[in-house]
C-alpha cells in the first residue's frame, strides 16, 4: 500500500499551505489549523515543502495558478479550478504536476527520517547492550576475584588450622612420650624399690643371724 500525503495531513490545510511564500503568511495557516495539526508538525512540513519548491519548481507560478492547482481534487477538477480563478490551463496542470512530485519527494523525506530515527534507535540499544554486556562482564570478573580472594583466604585459613593442628599434635605426642617415659621410669623405680626392700630384709635377716651366732659365740 503506497501511503498519501494526506494520509498525514489534513486535505484543507495541505491546500492553504500551497499558496503562501514566506513564514509570515504559514503562521497564519498554522494557526488555522492548530486544532487539526501540532505546529511543530506543521514547521516540520513547512520546511520540506520549502526545501522540495526549490528542488522542483519549474516555473514562477502565480499565487492563483498554485491555488488552481493545490485546490484541485485529481486532474480533471484542474480545468474547472483554472476557469473560476481565470488562470492558464495548461500553467494550471504544470503546477499540479509540480505539486503531485512534491508531495512525493516530501513522503520519501519523512520515509528516510523514520527510518534514520530508527537507525539511530537500533545503534542506541545495541550501545547499552554492549554496555550492559561490558558491565556484566565486569561484574562476573569481580565476582571471580572475589571467589578467589575468598578462596585464597580460605585456603590460608586451612594452612594455619593444619599448622596450628600438626603442633598441637605434635605436642600430644611429646607429651604422651614424655608420660609413656615417666610410668617407665616409675615402673623402674618400683622394682628398684622393691628389690632394695628386698635386699634390706635380706641384709637384715642375715645381720639377725650373724648377730645370734656371734652372741651365741661369745657366751661360750
Amino acid at each position: 500500500m503506497i501511503n498519501k500525503i494526506t494520509d498525514y495531513y489534513p486535505v484543507e490545510f495541505l491546500q492553504w499551505i500551497e499558496i503562501p511564500r514566506d513564514d509570515k503568511n504559514s503562521e497564519v495557516i498554522f494557526q488555522m489549523f492548530s486544532d487539526d495539526l501540532p505546529r511543530q508538525e506543521a514547521l516540520n512540513f513547512w520546511g520540506l515543502r520549502q526545501r522540495a519548491f526549490k528542488e522542483l519548481k519549474h516555473h514562477t507560478f502565480t499565487d492563483m495558478v498554485r491555488a488552481a492547482a493545490s485546490f484541485s481534487k485529481n486532474e480533471a477538477d484542474i480545468t474547472n479550478q483554472a476557469s473560476s480563478r481565470k488562470v492558464n490551463l495548461s500553467e494550471a496542470q504544470i503546477a499540479y504536476k509540480e505539486l503531485q512530485e512534491r508531495y512525493s519527494k516530501i513522503l520519501i523525506w519523512q520515509r528516510e527520517a523514520l527510518e534514520e530515527k530508527a537507525e539511530q534507535e537500533r545503534v542506541r540499544e545495541k550501545e547499552k547492550e554492549a554496555l550492559r554486556i561490558q558491565k556484566q562482564k565486569a561484574l562476573d570478573e569481580k565476582f571471580k576475584n572475589d571467589m578467589k580472594t575468598i578462596s585464597r583466604s580460605s585456603q590460608k585459613m586451612q594452612d594455619k588450622n593444619a599448622e596450628k593442628r600438626g603442633q598441637i599434635n605434635h605436642q600430644i605426642m611429646q607429651e604422651e612420650e614424655e608420660l609413656d617415659e615417666f610410668n617407665r621410669l616409675n615402673y623402674h623405680f618400683e622394682d628398684n624399690c622393691e628389690a632394695v626392700l628386698s635386699g634390706s630384709n635380706s641384709i637384715l635377716n642375715n645381720m639377725e643371724a650373724l648377730m645370734s651366732q656371734t652372741k651365741g659365740t661369745v657366751t661360750q
